[in-house]
């Protein structure tokens, strides 16, 4: 994935076809579906449709098979954003809808902003901005909350650690001071 992202595609398409032939070996569609997944990824950034196309399909099946919600959403979102790029706005709007199914299902927040994003560019390429402009607001409220969410977790897990350190020393000097009252005794 880092690959894709920093467009090292030949790499990235290496190492994702040898994960799948491992992936296939242990016949585990959940993660075979995430390797298609990804390699429908990687041939839309490299504008082979027709590959991602095919690619996100097998995903889809692979993710059937197991119920990975996650992995249908992001695949199914993958379809629509291609059917955007053949301006075929009904299928694509149908996609979203779909994968907007299964991403509530699991409660998968990324892909529903992605799945909003995708929503508004769609809306604004058919010059519905106004209802663009309400995907836009849905993914930016989403991120604003994916962001408080991250943020509450990290002060409670500084919290817990502040707690878990005060204890640490609080053992620590009991115990100093019952080694002073041994050797009082003694």
């Amino acid at each position: 994935v880092t690959y894709t992202e920093t467009k090292n595609f030949v790499e990235a398409e290496k190492y994702l076809n040898e994960v799948l032939k491992i992936r296939t070996r242990k016949d585990d569609p959940t993660t075979v579906s995430e390797v298609y997944l990804n390699l429908g990824y990687l041939k839309e950034k490299q504008k082979n449709y027709s590959a991602a196309h095919e690619y996100y399909s097998a995903s889809i099946e692979a993710g059937k098979k197991s119920d990975y919600w996650q992995g249908l959403a992001w695949s199914t979102m993958g379809l629509g954003n291609l059917s955007m790029v053949t301006a075929d706005y009904a299928r694509a709007t149908k996609l979203f809808d779909e994968a907007e199914g299964y991403a509530k299902k699991v409660q998968a927040n990324e892909v529903l902003i992605r799945i909003y994003e995708s929503r508004r560019d769609l809306l604004a390429a058919q010059n519905r901005y106004k209802e663009s402009l309400h995907f836009s607001m849905l993914a930016d409220r989403w991120k604003d909350s994916l962001h408080r969410n991250d943020l509450a977790r990290r002060f409670t897990n500084l919290q817990t650690i502040d707690e878990i350190e005060r204890r640490d020393r609080d053992i620590k000097t009991l115990e100093q001071e019952q080694q002073l009252e041994k050797k009082k005794i003694s």
